[in-house]
């Protein structure tokens, strides 16, 4: 064997022009390069268009011999060519009482009508609707997509039932049913933007309420300790990791919430876990978890548990550089939300912008508030009126995932993402630009001089030197803080196995409480945040420093 390289489906996506180019390595030398190899990710042809229809019927058979009418509706079956049954793939709203009709018009994928064969017979069926559910065929056309893309709107086609054409000799038909229009359109694909130059870029909030309990006691959700993540630490791991790709410039905002802050420790709801408000950015996973990791040695945990701060600070986000880049906010949380209908207004103000927002449940807290935000059947509405255009929040419970493999959580995470930003593109009307073309197999760079471990240069206009300011109203108070806080040891003793981490069992803190009474600041300076990428172990899971 030559050797191996290992990689992910969303590098390969996320390398520029759509190839990714890495070396080839032996696992038992992997210090010594063997060659490299080209990778590219083309899509199924025909599987991105879809097919817009309308469609009428008149002169229809009666089926209800007691009026001498029909209540009639469609369904588009698609063929088995090698069982020649018909599936349904598409049923339409149904009339009462009557022998013509003009359905809405819908749209189809031409994938799901075909699976982009254009020659694959498909049947447009014309039933009488039942309370009972016995429906009762009136009659159908069988075609192909080729045949009424062709023929084109305003074109009949008679309905045949076969068991009164048996039954009749002087059959001629039960009715017609007319295209009144036809229209296929190649719809763009989250691959054609990616490919294009848009940039998908995360920012991350985590819970620093108390309710996680004292990061110094096992029981606690941000208990740390060497060489074993707690459930923050892995979920930033697993979503971070895979969204790094998508971003040329591996710059993340990093945010915490819920904590009180030096040097007066004034509660904030929205903060740079760095600490620093003119750049809250890190660099890469690596960064996130540093900061994380600074943030809790130099912060005190409290609360309540408000969102809407961080979620107009990440639109604000996308509104600057809506041109260029489309957000991701991952809020980790483990509580129940305290300001629900300002985060209700935050999240319908933000469903305009190049914005998604996961919320990451962990612990064992009562999460039903956030299965209302994520509005999968019905539509968030503001306190003024608007209604969400559309839906940008998708919850996760971290515990259903917890004991599974990373990439079931990273799908389940993300499998939203690609819908809600082909919806923003969509409504926006915004074109995905010409991909960037490699002449060459090596990019027009020449082997010797082809660097494949440094990160490519940044898309966006982003310099890094906004200024964020808190929207904490105490924070320009003058006055200072009575209470001196305790300091936690700056090196803990760690027991020597992992425990068994249980759920915080304490109840919902009152506000305000005892300020000495969970993490106190450690004088630990400000993490040192690096380019360098992570180790890979045999399964593909990366090694992170802890």
């Amino acid at each position: 064997m030559v050797g191996e390289m290992y990689c992910t489906l969303a590098e390969i996506v996320g390398s520029k022009g759509g190839r990714l180019m890495k070396p080839i390595l032996l696992p038992q030398n992997p210090h010594v390069k063997r060659g490299y190899i080209a990778v590219r990710a083309e899509e199924v042809k025909n599987a991105n268009q879809m097919l817009y229809l309308k469609c009428s019927a008149k002169n229809l058979d009666s089926k209800n011999y007691f009026f001498g009418k029909s209540d009639p509706f469609l369904i588009i079956s698609r063929g088995d060519v090698s069982s020649e049954q018909f599936s349904p793939v598409y049923k339409s709203e149904y009339f009462t009482k009557t022998l013509n009709c003009s359905w809405k018009p819908f749209e189809l994928t031409v994938q799901r009508l075909c699976n982009g064969d254009y020659n694959r017979p498909i049947r447009l069926e014309v039933y009488d609707w039942n309370r009972s559910g016995n429906h009762e065929l009136i009659g159908f056309h069988q075609t192909t997509l080729d045949e009424l893309v062709k023929s084109g709107s305003q074109k009949s086609y008679i309905l045949v039932n076969p068991e009164l054409k048996k039954k009749k000799k002087s059959y001629i038909g039960s009715g017609n049913i007319t295209i009144e229009s036809i229209k296929v359109e190649q719809m763009h694909t989250f691959l054609e933007y990616i490919r294009g130059g848009s940039e998908v870029s995360l920012i991350c909030a985590i819970d620093f309420t108390a309710s996680n309990g004292d990061p110094m006691q096992p029981t606690s959700l941000h208990y740390r300790q060497p060489n074993f993540m707690n459930d923050y630490q892995r979920a930033i791991v697993t979503v971070g990791d895979i969204l790094s790709y998508y971003d040329t410039d591996k710059k993340f905002p990093v945010y915490s919430f819920g904590a009180k802050i030096p040097p007066r420790y004034d509660v904030s709801h929205c903060f740079p876990a760095n600490l620093n408000w003119q750049n809250p950015e890190v660099s890469g996973v690596q960064g996130i978890l540093d900061a994380y990791n600074y943030a809790l040695s130099q912060c005190q945990l409290y609360g309540p548990t408000n969102f809407s701060q961080v979620i107009n600070t990440a639109a604000g986000f996308a509104r600057t550089y809506a041109e260029t880049t489309y957000y991701i906010l991952l809020i980790l949380t483990d509580g129940e939300i305290t300001d629900m209908n300002q985060t209700i207004d935050a999240v319908v103000n933000a469903s305009t912008l190049p914005l998604s927002i996961i919320i990451v449940g962990v612990g064992n807290a009562d999460f039903t508030n956030m299965n209302i935000l994520d509005a999968d059947e019905t539509p968030l509405v503001s306190s003024t009126g608007v209604r969400m255009s559309r839906d940008i929040v998708q919850f996760v419970p971290f515990n259903n995932y917890k004991n599974s493999h990373p990439s079931v959580l990273a799908q389940e995470v993300l499998k939203e993402i690609p819908t809600q930003f082909l919806s923003y593109m969509k409504a926006h009307r915004i074109e995905p630009k010409i991909p960037i073309q490699v002449d060459s197999f090596y990019g027009g760079a020449s082997m010797a001089k082809l660097n494949v471990d440094q990160p490519t240069s940044s898309l966006r206009f982003n310099n890094g030197n906004t200024d964020f300011h808190s929207n904490n109203t105490n924070a320009s108070s003058s006055s200072t803080s009575t209470s001196q806080p305790q300091v936690y040891p700056n090196v803990p003793s760690y027991p020597q196995q992992p425990p068994q981490q249980q759920p915080n069992q304490q109840p919902q803190q009152q506000y305000p409480q005892n300020t000495a009474l969970y993490n106190q600041p450690n004088q630990q300076p400000p993490p040192q945040y690096n380019q360098s990428q992570p180790q890979y172990d045999l399964n593909g899971l990366p090694h992170y420093r802890i």
